[in-house]
């Protein structure tokens, strides 16, 4: 199950992993805190996101395109692309992507999300 607490991410929730459900060193580990701004002289938004238990920090920048917003960056030296879709008053769907050695975009994570106030 996918939580979103203001601006941080747990997945899997930590009562999973105090439960020794899910392992620390699990790839599906997504714990994480994302700080946004408006770069309003280059007309993007920039991100920055760290996820503590895996130790990746990850710095992207993008805008809207058509009926989606598209932030690029890098992350291993591969770049990276996190797409927000299907956006709405009280959901949206976000993919993490990464590009391929042909340049071809593949799925790496998908969370449909929804605001629970």
């Amino acid at each position: 199950m996918l939580k979103v607490l203001g601006k941080k991410w747990i997945v899997p929730s930590r009562g999973r992993r105090r439960a020794g459900v899910v392992e620390p060193a699990s790839a599906g580990i997504r714990y994480g805190t994302t700080v946004r701004w408006c770069d309003r002289y280059a007309d993007l938004w920039r991100i920055v996101s760290v996820n503590p238990v895996t130790g990746v920090t990850n710095a992207l920048a993008g805008k809207r395109e058509a009926d989606s917003f598209i932030l690029m960056g890098e992350d291993q030296g591969r770049p990276i692309r996190w797409r927000f879709d299907d956006i709405r008053p009280d959901s949206f769907v976000w993919r993490g992507e990464v590009q391929d050695s042909s340049g071809g975009w593949q799925l790496g994570a998908e969370f449909r999300l929804r605001r629970i106030v």
